[in-house]
């Protein structure tokens, strides 16, 4: 009798033929934060904790089929979620919330932890990853219903007029959106490009990458257009990194111009200290203009990720 409750309760615990390959990642990040604005001094506690929970199978005829589901220690979205269907005929296609196709090629500039460049753009609600056409090209096109942002969540702090990060926030989904982007690689050299249209705005995308022998510098330039004005705002940033064995040096500076003056403003320097095991120690210290406040920060911390 014994023998049957054994084999039964073994037989319940095998998994099932089908079952996904399930794999977990995420990050820890904690920070004191000093911040500095006219007239206002605030010294605070920064954190960032997500996990990203993933599963693969393989289905019929060649065919992948994904999933990621992105998720903060709260317990709510951190945005990203998507349903991935690849095979070797058509590439890849994402649905839920994945980047955009501009989305998908930049942010080569975003290299520090507690201030970001001013050139982001949206994700999306379809991403299609074509299949490899050139040896070094890749090419991205994204789709976005008139209501994509819907059921977005945001999560957004700018704390004593000075915008840094460890705040759990991210970019949000685009509406009506139709865009297209391709990066290729030559050697140690990227180049990328794209465009979106979305329902209130135009943008246009260009970025520059160069990495070897640990030193990495990227440039990249995003110009958007109001469509219902014509009136355009131009974003640009530029960013260094130079890494000798555990440490790493980097610097960012980034803009953000309408036609008539600078409005946005930011300049940051940081050292990154690897501990090995995914542990990180972080030192980063900056400032941010804008046209109505200015303000310094200086910011330490660990960064875990596993």
């Amino acid at each position: 009798m014994k023998k049957i409750i054994a084999a039964a309760v073994a037989t319940a615990f095998v998994a099932p033929a089908f079952a996904a390959d399930v794999s977990v990642s995420g990050a820890v990040k904690q920070f004191l934060i000093d911040e500095q604005v006219v007239g206002t001094s605030t010294n605070r506690h920064g954190s960032e904790q997500a996990f990203t929970v993933g599963a693969s199978s393989e289905a019929n005829n060649g065919l992948t089929v994904s999933a990621t589901i992105n998720i903060t220690a709260s317990g709510s979205n951190d945005g990203g979620e998507a349903l991935t269907l690849s095979h070797a005929s058509f590439g890849s296609i994402a649905i839920g919330n994945p980047s955009g196709a501009v989305d998908a090629v930049d942010d080569k500039t975003e290299i520090l932890e507690l201030m970001d460049p001013l050139v982001g753009n949206a994700d999306s609600t379809v991403l299609w990853t074509l299949p490899t056409l050139a040896e070094g090209l890749t090419i991205y096109a994204s789709y976005s219903p008139t209501n994509g942002d819907a059921a977005n969540i945001t999560n957004t702090t700018d704390v004593g007029g000075i915008t840094t990060g460890a705040d759990n926030s991210w970019g949000d989904s685009a509406n009506d959106d139709a865009g297209i982007a391709l990066t290729y690689q030559m050697g140690p050299v990227r180049v990328a490009y794209g465009q979106n249209d979305e329902a209130a705005e135009d943008n246009t995308f260009m970025g520059v990458q160069y990495s070897a022998n640990g030193l990495m510098a990227a440039y990249e330039t995003n110009e958007t257009k109001t469509t219902s004005t014509a009136a355009k705002v131009d974003q640009n940033a530029f960013a260094v990194s130079y890494t000798m064995g555990d440490i790493a040096i980097k610097a960012l500076t980034t803009t953000k111009k309408n036609s008539t003056a600078t409005t946005q403003d930011r300049t940051a320097y940081g050292i990154h200290y690897n501990l090995g095991g995914g542990a990180s120690l972080i030192v980063e210290t900056g400032s941010e203009e804008k046209l109505t406040s200015k303000g310094e920060f200086v910011g330490a911390g660990v960064v875990f990720k596993f």
